[in-house]
């Protein structure tokens, strides 16, 4: 699990099993399926954030980020990081509720138009996953008017170039015309 750490003002994340003896050693006193130890391995968040916040192929406003089943950061968000951070969601309570993650959480993926935790409209893919028996989302978001953008502008290339052929097949239409007519 993940939990705040007042210590260390972090967020710190474990991965604990119990370990049970495969087989009895009657020497030692131990029979097959008794409790023989703990593993418990540190989860380095750090570089959980890093891999998630890499730029390549996100523009501005794309970011990616990881979401547990009790709707709490994992990792840092790319936009707005100093609010919305694993260390602020989990010490201050901020979760995040949107629908890519309660459709997540409910075992779905894909991907829809909706508003983010920053209250920008954006279109986000949501994958969940179990690690461990523990549900997770990770989700990647860029804002609609980024991923449009390049389109609107040729949209605007198409109809000002079309408007402009328009009027010079008119103008040559009418210079044609009135040769002939003379």
């Amino acid at each position: 699990g993940y939990n705040y750490s007042a210590i260390t003002n972090g967020v710190d994340g474990f991965i604990c099993s119990k370990k049970f003896a495969e087989f009895e050693n009657q020497d030692e006193g131990i029979d097959k399926g008794d409790l023989i130890g703990i593993i418990i391995v540190q989860i380095n968040n750090t570089l959980i954030t890093k891999m998630l916040t890499d730029r390549t192929g996100m523009g501005e406003t794309g970011q990616s980020y990881l979401v547990g089943d009790d709707y709490f950061l994992r990792s840092d968000f790319f936009v707005d990081n100093k609010k919305f951070n694993a260390i602020n969601s989990m010490k201050t309570k901020i979760k995040i509720d949107t629908d890519p993650v309660k459709m997540a959480l409910k075992n779905k993926k894909g991907i829809v138009f909706n508003i983010n935790s920053n209250k920008n409209s954006v279109l986000s893919y949501f994958q969940p996953f179990k690690f461990m028996d523990k549900k997770y989302v990770i989700i990647t978001d860029k804002t609609t008017d980024e991923i449009f953008e390049s389109t609107q502008s040729t949209l605007i290339f198409i109809i000002s170039l079309s408007c402009l052929l328009f009027f010079v097949a008119i103008i040559l239409t009418v210079l044609v015309t009135n040769s002939i007519l003379s």
